[in-house]
């Protein structure tokens, strides 16, 4: 089990974000401190949306993935399109 951990790059009390994951690692489960947060995966895409009237701080965790890895080498290519109700584009790779 692999556990990757999306971090607020600014505060924000809203948001949404894409994550793939390559063909080694299959989602297990998603959780967020945010009040409201929605999640759907399809292909290997995770499209997560969050909310709340308390805003996450800077560097707060947004979500938490818990994914289940075959052991060969991986990727997550994390991608913020949406901050606080502002279109974004910020990618981070995590290996």
């Amino acid at each position: 089990m692999v556990t990757v951990t999306l971090r607020a790059e600014e505060t924000a009390a809203s948001g949404m974000v894409e994550v793939e994951l390559d063909e080694n690692l299959t989602l297990v489960s998603m959780e967020s401190p945010a009040r409201l947060s929605s999640f759907a995966e399809r292909d290997g895409l995770v499209t997560f949306g969050y909310a709340g009237s308390e805003p996450i701080a800077k560097d707060g965790v947004v979500a938490v993935l818990r994914l289940r890895h075959n052991g060969q080498p991986a990727q997550v290519l994390a991608t913020e399109t949406e901050r606080g109700g502002k279109t974004m584009y910020r990618v981070e790779t995590i290996r």
